[in-house]
């Protein structure tokens, strides 16, 4: 067994600065190069007093979705560690109902076990919701199919912004120093995709999409995937869960194959 299989390899992670430290420690110690790029960084909502009154009725909905550990910690921030509330929680992965557990000391009723928003939907297939008030908070940016996909089976959803996720002023910097020389990026949600594509000129992006590129880029479930097939570039690999422990396993199989 290779005590150290990422020896030499020069992994980039674009997860926001707060939330990277225990990919970047985990990926030393298998021996990698971890270099942070955070791509995103965890901004408030652009209305708090919207995410406050829904809360302010928390016992009044019929349940409840997570599909982050951002929106977990925002929603922790108004109210704290309380018991479970009167409706059901649903918690897209593992990763989140932690969060769940670890911010709100709730245990999350439904985990999904396809990851991400599509996940969420499938996992709510068998629960009656026609008449159901579901609060969602959500990141500003959040697709729409939670809210669309439980809205047409007859959900009336809350649908409130819970914080945003915003470039960091640095970004464009680290970029140049670290990008040019990565074996691999790693990608943990839609948003590192979307703005680090932002930060790269049509050349750069063209790079990171051409056939010849030297960079691996990974992607932590199936919808940052899509953000990146989005953008015709080539997912050298896809976690198989949403979770740290995913992406490692990912790199391992990638770097071993």
């Amino acid at each position: 067994m290779v005590s150290q299989p990422l020896r030499g390899r020069r992994i980039v992670v674009t997860r926001a600065a707060a939330q990277a430290g225990e990919m970047l420690d985990r990926l030393r110690a298998l021996g990698a190069e971890a270099v942070a790029l955070p791509t995103i960084f965890i901004a408030p909502p652009g209305n708090p007093q919207a995410l406050a009154a829904a809360l302010a009725e928390l016992d009044d909905y019929d349940g409840l979705v997570f599909t982050s550990a951002n929106a977990v910690a925002a929603v922790a921030a108004q109210v704290g560690e309380r018991r479970h509330p009167r409706g059901w929680v649903c918690a897209a992965g593992p990763a989140t109902a932690a969060a769940l557990r670890a911010r709100l000391g709730w245990e999350a009723d439904i985990v999904a076990t396809v990851f991400g928003a599509e996940g969420v939907v499938a996992a709510l297939a068998g629960r009656p919701l026609d008449g159901k008030r579901i609060l969602f908070p959500r990141a500003a940016a959040a697709s729409a199919v939670v809210t669309e996909g439980l809205t047409r089976r007859g959900a009336r959803v809350t649908s409130v912004e819970a914080y945003r996720t915003e470039l960091p002023a640095t970004a464009a910097d680290t970029l140049a120093k670290v990008l040019p020389d990565a074996d691999a990026v790693v990608f943990t949600s839609p948003s590192t995709v979307r703005n680090l594509a932002g930060l790269l000129d049509e050349e750069g992006r063209a790079r990171l999409a051409g056939r010849q590129s030297t960079v691996a880029l990974v992607a932590m479930g199936p919808t940052t995937r899509a953000a990146l097939t989005e953008l015709d570039w080539p997912v050298a690999a896809t976690a198989a869960e949403a979770t740290t422990a995913g992406v490692i396993a990912a790199l391992v199989k990638l770097f071993h194959a």
